[in-house]
């Protein structure tokens, strides 16, 4: 029973993500536009909550970091007419190589 409780969380938030498509293609392009642009900043609010609230430390590379995995899936979906989902992907992977390899070089 203990079990079952603890993947009720889970269920919750599975039901609650089969509901999004539904609400989203009934709003305008505007509202979605902005409730999108909104999680995306949330997503980088949260992760600096956890660094400065949890850890204590002060963020200086994060934004940077963020940008530059924005920037570059911008550029690719622009320029080298990549599909969005692609651009994101490799953006996120450079910005995270970026973080990686300047946290290695920076530990030794």
């Amino acid at each position: 029973m203990s079990r079952l409780r603890g993947l009720l969380p889970y269920a919750v938030f599975a039901a609650a993500l089969l509901l999004v498509p539904p609400v989203f293609t009934r709003v305008p392009f505007f509202t979605m536009s902005t409730g999108v642009q909104m999680a995306v900043m949330a997503i980088a609010a949260l992760g600096l909550v956890v660094l400065m609230g949890h850890a204590g430390q002060i963020s200086i590379g994060q934004a940077a970091f963020f940008g530059m995995g924005a920037f570059s899936s911008a550029i690719l979906t622009t320029s080298a007419n990549l599909s969005p989902i692609v651009a994101m992907l490799v953006g996120m992977l450079l910005a995270g190589a970026t973080a990686y390899s300047w946290a290695w070089g920076s530990s030794a």
